[in-house]
């Protein structure tokens, strides 16, 4: 009896990664599904396309105006060709647009036409950082799972031995020891149902982006260089050159484009101080008179031109409202810069200290609960020890394991998090952190 249960509290030390099933979703393969079948993409191409549509239309003069119409038509007889004056008149009129108002507005479109690419750039950063993070999330929850699984078929077959040592009377297995191994075997059911469920929200996370079942197993990542190089550069550059890499960040370049159109806007508010232009020209048919004397058409041409002279305070308060929104645009771009700066400054911290704790349950406690467990079982096969301690010491061995790897996920998720603001280091390589061309 003390050598089986040697040889079964032995094997628990050991703990096997999960067989791979064949639904296997490498991280490289969730990203490029994630990215490759985003509707928003094909929406933000259509966005593209209508403004691009307007920009062409925009410089398009107003339509000219038609008129027709009978004057100096007699009330007393509505005879045409009583009167010398009674014309049948048809003019036509076109009107021009303040200064270059036509063409800044097309230029404003066009701009605004080129922000949509930078926003799809901006966008694929995001959705490869979002579904690293839900694929290690996943990733976790199901070795996780697999750990207290495993741990709880022995934890089973430790409470059967218990109970027959415990009938046979056979070595010194008491009563509160077959109790402890139940209990324990209990609160790890409970701890098992708390990672079911945590895998099963993880899988119903990612699944909002790719398509996944529960039957999708997640193999082993790579290391956070091979996975994240854009981030691993980012973290390794000085506070000038991040600076330098950030402002070429997607998101800081949609902010220039903004700027520029609201320059754009302020030079368009300054053509409200030009004049508008009109031409219009008519024609005037005339009847012959009673007698039959032939009368004399008449053409008529002359411009117009709008003064601004009245709404003055008007446009000047456009002007100081549009010089306000490009010096506000400024601001927000300044503002995103600082925070993009916080974000990775947080993230260089955080990965010093999960680098500190992961190296620690490496080197000491990983080995040392082991130890422990180890040592608490030879003292109860040898009759000098506790069933309880042997327990105890077991319980710490599978938290141990569970602590190292909430580590090893807590570091890989802050890279999937850095991802994003090293979206110009993953551009200028052509691919993304994961090998997937863009």
């Amino acid at each position: 009896m003390t050598r089986y249960i040697l040889i079964l509290l032995s094997a628990m030390s050991v703990i096997n990664s999960p067989l791979q099933a064949a639904q296997s979703l490498p991280l490289q393969d969730a990203i490029a599904q994630a990215v490759t079948s985003d509707p928003w993409h094909d929406g933000n191409q259509l966005q593209q396309r209508a403004v691009e549509a307007r920009s062409e239309g925009v410089t398009a003069l107003p339509d000219p105006m038609l008129s027709l119409g009978v004057v100096n038509l007699p009330t007393d007889s509505f005879s045409f060709a009583q009167e010398n004056m009674t014309q049948l008149k048809a003019g036509i009129s076109q009107s021009f647009p303040r200064g270059d108002t036509r063409a800044i507005r097309q230029s404003q479109l066009q701009l605004q036409a080129n922000a949509y690419p930078l926003m799809r750039e901006a966008r694929r950063a995001e959705v490869r950082s979002t579904v690293a993070v839900l694929w290690f999330d996943a990733w976790q929850a199901t070795e996780t799972l697999a750990l207290i699984e495993k741990d709880t078929s022995l934890f089973e077959q430790m409470v059967d031995v218990a109970e027959a040592g415990y009938r046979s009377a056979l070595g010194k297995t008491r009563q509160q020891d077959v109790i402890r191994a139940q209990l324990e075997l209990v609160q790890l059911a409970d701890r098992l149902t708390v990672a079911r469920q945590q895998r099963d929200a993880a899988l119903a996370r990612l699944s909002e982006w790719i398509t996944i079942s529960t039957q999708t197993t997640f193999p082993e990542p790579s290391s956070t260089q091979a996975l994240f190089p854009g981030a691993a550069r980012l973290l390794a550059m000085t506070e000038e050159a991040r600076i330098a890499t950030l402002r070429q960040h997607p998101r800081l370049r949609q902010i220039e484009v903004r700027q520029a159109i609201a320059d754009k806007g302020v030079t368009l508010a300054r053509q409200a101080h030009k004049p508008m232009w009109g031409v219009n020209a008519s024609y005037a048919l005339r009847d012959d008179s009673p007698q039959g004397m032939d009368r004399t058409d008449f053409f008529s041409v002359g411009v117009s031109v709008q003064l601004p002279l009245f709404s003055s305070v008007k446009q000047d308060s456009e002007v100081s409202a549009s010089v306000a929104e490009a010096q506000s645009v400024v601001t927000e771009q300044r503002l995103a810069l600082r925070n993009m700066l916080a974000r990775v400054r947080t993230a260089n911290n955080t990965l010093i200290r999960l680098a500190e704790r992961k190296q620690l349950y490496q080197n000491r406690l990983l080995s040392q609960t082991a130890e422990q467990a180890d040592a608490a079982l030879t003292s109860y096969t040898n009759d000098d020890g506790d069933f309880a301690e042997v327990v105890r010491a077991r319980i710490a061995q599978l938290n141990a394991h569970l602590a190292a790897l909430a580590i090893e996920g807590d570091i890989y998720r802050e890279y999937a998090r850095l991802s994003y603001y090293a979206a110009t280091e993953q551009n200028a390589s052509g691919t993304t952190a994961q090998g997937v061309t863009q």
